[in-house]
């Protein structure tokens, strides 16, 4: 296709064709210069109609674009404003009062006191 003529577009109408062909030119000084000449000259055509959508499409296309970006807005609202539990430090309490040496602490077995 570089070096090459395109092939014949045969599923096109003859007049789209020639100004296709005109698009496609190998030699850029026999190529549209610009988007403007080819507009003018699909017009002509009758090729270049604006399409409209339908109103009631429009809404449908307007409400699937929607949808995944209120979910997100959802989700995300739902993520950050979460509460995470904080941990419960617990406070420090001095268990000795002696200025020797205290070793080999024995804790109850209901956990609730150290000897």
């Amino acid at each position: 296709m570089l070096r090459e003529e395109p092939p014949p577009l045969t599923a096109v109408p003859r007049e789209l064709e020639r100004i296709l062909r005109l698009c496609l030119k190998k030699v850029p000084a026999r190529r549209l210069q610009n988007i403007g000449d080819g507009k003018i000259l699909l017009e002509e055509v009758g090729a270049a109609e604006p399409v409209a959508v339908p109103t009631r499409r429009r809404k449908w296309l307007f409400a699937a674009a929607l949808t995944p970006l209120l979910a997100a807005a959802i989700g995300s609202a739902l993520w950050l404003g979460r509460r995470t539990p904080t941990a419960q430090v617990p406070g420090m309490v001095r268990l000795t009062s002696d200025s020797g040496l205290t070793f080999q602490p024995a804790i109850f077995p209901d956990g609730k006191l150290v000897a």
